[in-house]
């Protein structure tokens, strides 16, 4: 943003001083309808300054200033050169405003723009200088737009990613402490048996028999580390 305006205020001091010279030049600075059309002209300058961040006031206030230049009627204006801000300004209306005031402040912009060049006849210069460059303003912001969205779109499909990747780690580590304890589980009552089966045989006339009974249950309850 501040490169874009200081690139901005660098076209609009490059714009006045070259119409100071030419008006140098042509032996235009004197006289009052010269000095205010070349007022108004550095004021339409002016407002593309503040183009980026306030695009209606600019346009607003370039368009009035174009209204005023045609008070003069002395043609010390040069009408290319006050198209270069016009065309800026209808660019950044279509660009970063809504359409229905746009629309309204560039039918602002371009009768300014048709009182400071000349009521008498209309110039389609005009029209194809306001509406060709808001126009292109308008694609510019909604291709923006899109841009962003997806953006979004793409942030919030990265959450619901790791989301699912979490979730799947705590059901792997469920699905794992199940296991564990099925298998211990399972060793438990296999001893429990077997436990079971010493106390039983104790009470036979095989003495030996608890003895093998309770030694092999001793591997069921020391399960093999994997």
């Amino acid at each position: 943003m501040t490169g874009g305006w200081r690139g901005d205020a660098l076209v609009a001091l490059g714009l006045t001083a070259f119409l100071l010279v030419f008006l140098a030049l042509q032996g235009l600075l004197h006289g009052a309808n010269n000095l205010l059309e070349a007022g108004c002209a550095v004021g339409a300058f002016s407002c593309v300054i503040v183009r980026r961040a306030h695009p209606q006031l600019a346009a607003v206030a370039a368009a009035c200033c174009l209204a005023v230049a045609a008070l003069g009627s002395s043609a010390a204006m040069p009408g290319s050169l006050i198209l270069v801000p016009v065309f800026m300004l209808a660019y950044s209306l279509g660009a970063g405003a809504d359409l229905g005031r746009s629309v309204l402040i560039l039918l602002f912009l371009g009768a300014g723009l048709q009182l400071a060049l000349g009521p008498a006849e209309f110039n389609p210069i005009i029209a194809v200088v306001t509406i060709g460059s808001w126009a292109v303003g308008t694609v510019v912001r909604s291709r923006r737009q899109i841009t962003e969205q997806l953006a979004v779109r793409g942030r919030e499909l990265e959450a619901e990613r790791e989301l699912f990747a979490a979730e799947a780690v705590r059901y792997e580590r469920g699905r794992i402490a199940r296991e564990l304890h099925d298998i211990v589980a399972h060793c438990v009552s296999v001893m429990v048996i077997q436990a079971s089966a010493g106390v039983r045989l104790t009470a036979t006339a095989r003495p030996w028999r608890p003895r093998r009974s309770t030694l092999s249950a001793r591997p069921h309850g020391r399960p093999r580390r994997r």
